[in-house]
């Protein structure tokens, strides 16, 4: 693999901190409508399967505080941001993108938060804690379902919402307009895919451009890989099967001559330096 870039402008590693705090503003205000889509993806995928008596039960488990605050989605974001903020001290190695500085951000995140008086540097952190609350969302769900219904039930849901309920694409469209432009070619893509939450903003990705239509991504650590590695190897699994699809989905949105295949995947014997990679082509 060359290690020349051919298209002169593109960042295998993209600096965040460099773009303008518009861009930042919307990134982190797409994020919220992220959450709020996730959650009705959910809802739905929930409600199909088991109907709306266990659908409300089930949600009032993984959002406690949801009829508290009217059923008002912002606040429950907010929330959920706030809670993960508290305790990122003990979970900033989860930050894919930004650094972890208490002084950053105010010691209470919530909905009356001034993000316009926020200096750059804060709101890539702010962003990062977003995309964490936003994609957290599927956990919580799967380990609900699986107390109730068992293991397999619960990751064949997560999958289906993943893929045949349309989130994995829903979460690329978000990077596509960031990025700005939906169709295009494997630079296309991965221009999206440096600006899509649930992408940049769970694994610590890297991009290798070949050329417009060439290139690769290679994940350099996935939480469900650090998570389920050695403890739930079925998680794992079903974790990487998501990804083998939702990838090749990915490509297929922007042009649906672009190809993909995973170059590498767990479980390893011997570590690799990577969590996965994958190849684009068209």
């Amino acid at each position: 693999m060359p290690e020349k870039i051919t298209s002169s402008n593109f960042e295998s590693t993209l600096d965040y901190a460099s773009l303008p705090k518009a861009k930042l503003l919307e990134l982190y205000r797409v994020t919220i409508t992220a959450h709020r889509n996730f959650f009705h993806l959910w809802q739905q995928a929930v409600g199909d399967q088991f109907g709306s008596g266990v659908c409300a039960e089930l949600t009032a488990q993984v959002y406690p505080g949801l009829a508290a605050v009217g059923n008002d989605l912002k606040r429950v974001f907010h929330e959920e941001l706030n809670f993960l903020w508290s305790i990122m001290p003990d979970l900033h190695h989860m930050l894919t993108f930004a650094r972890y500085d208490a002084s950053l951000l105010p010691e209470t995140l919530d909905a009356d938060l001034d993000v316009e008086a926020l200096a750059s540097e804060s709101l890539l952190l702010l962003w990062n804690v977003s995309t964490l609350t936003y994609v957290m969302q599927t956990g919580r769900w799967t380990d609900a379902l699986t107390a109730r219904f068992g293991q397999g039930v619960a990751l064949k849901l997560e999958r289906s919402v993943w893929l045949d309920y349309g989130g994995a694409e829903e979460d690329l469209r978000y990077g596509l307009i960031a990025a700005g432009a939906e169709k295009g070619n494997v630079e296309t893509l991965l221009r999206g895919f440096q600006m899509a939450p649930g992408e940049v903003g769970l694994v610590d990705a890297e991009f290798h451009l070949e050329n417009p239509n060439h290139g690769w991504i290679t994940h350099k650590r996935c939480p469900a890989l650090d998570r389920f590695g050695e403890s739930n190897k079925e998680r794992l699994e079903s974790s990487c099967v998501l990804c083998v699809i939702a990838m090749r989905l990915s490509g297929e949105m922007v042009d649906k001559g672009i190809r993909c295949r995973p170059a590498s995947l767990p479980p390893y014997r011997e570590p690799v330096g990577h969590a996965c990679k994958w190849e684009y082509w068209k």
